[in-house]
């Protein structure tokens, strides 16, 4: 968190918050891998053919990932498109949140199906 205050403080005397979003999007998201890490060792140690939940990763993952993202989507040219008041009503706890929560379902929609005989 120390160096999410020194970001800031970088972004307040440059006017340049790119490191800020980039790093306030990927952190969470890394936070969320970690989270998801037991389940991938588990998986990894079973037997099977791997497999991947799509139905999960779209339904929770893709809007998981919107919300991470959106500051990045915001101050990028697709942030025309955004209204100003949808994008201060969320808050960065909000993409905190989203982002922990895209990491996880990443990692947790990996699965191994049992071998048929």
């Amino acid at each position: 968190m120390e160096y999410e205050q020194v970001l800031v403080e970088q972004a307040k005397l440059t006017y340049h918050n790119e490191s800020l979003l980039w790093y306030s999007t990927v952190y969470p998201i890394a936070i969320g891998l970690l989270f998801g890490a037991p389940h991938l060792i588990r998986v990894w140690k079973t037997d099977g053919h791997w497999s991947y939940d799509w139905i999960k990763a779209i339904t929770i993952g893709l809007p998981a990932l919107f919300g991470s993202a959106i500051f990045l989507i915001y101050f990028s040219p697709l942030g025309a498109l955004l209204p100003t008041v949808f994008v201060l009503m969320l808050g960065t706890k909000f993409s905190m949140v989203c982002g922990v929560v895209f990491g996880f379902v990443v990692l947790t929609c990996l699965q191994k199906a049992a071998p048929t005989a």
